[in-house]
């Protein structure tokens, strides 16, 4: 039987890490003790082969859009106990968000996701080995950033297990489109305030 392990209203990182600066204000766990820290991603990035789309075993992880404003994935985790680390993960990432904590606050994408995360909707579930993951955007702009950064994820992570791309160029993308003109002025504010680009 499935068991929602939350349902959180803040923005997921579904598999990716939180960088290591000493910052504890802006920045969650690094991941080098997920046991204490509820970060699981150096875990993660070791078994990162282990997780395929549920539908088609051969391939990494495949994020669909769903219903006009949700992102949805169906991954099989090829055990409870992968499946149980990437919820976990993902749980840690949204609390980070929700105790206004940045994740990875070198990287102007999840900077953006910490500003939108109030309009950003996580639901995981479990099944055994299966992980379903839902994110509801309230906003075009919020949609437009779950979609950017779950391909980011399916691309990167999960396909080869880097979690050192920095995708600020892509936040500026989506800072430019129209969907975003009424967050535009805000989240530039906020990114000023709270990005830390790396040197």
């Amino acid at each position: 039987m499935r068991s929602i392990l939350f349902l959180i209203v803040t923005s997921l990182l579904t598999a990716c890490g939180a960088d290591n600066q000493n910052n504890t204000k802006q920045n969650a766990s690094n991941g080098s003790e997920p046991s204490e820290q509820g970060s699981y991603i150096n875990y993660l990035k070791t078994n990162h082969d282990q997780y395929s789309d549920f539908a088609a075993a051969s391939s990494q992880p495949l994020p669909q859009t769903i219903n006009g404003d949700q992102i949805y994935w169906d991954i099989n985790a090829g055990s409870p106990e992968h499946a149980a680390a990437l919820a976990t993960h993902i749980g840690f990432m949204s609390d980070a968000l929700y105790n206004n904590q940045i994740p990875r606050s070198w990287d102007k994408l999840f900077v953006l996701e910490a500003f939108l995360h109030e309009d950003i909707e996580t639901t995981v579930e479990t099944d055994g080995s299966r992980v379903t993951i839902y994110k509801t955007a309230a906003t075009p702009c919020a949609l437009l950033l779950i979609q950017t950064h779950a391909s980011a994820v399916s691309n990167e992570f999960f396909a080869t297990g880097d979690v050192s791309a920095d995708h600020s160029a892509a936040a500026d993308t989506i800072l430019s489109s129209a969907v975003c003109d009424s967050e535009r002025s805000a989240a530039l504010t906020f990114i000023e305030a709270n990005w830390q680009p790396r040197s």
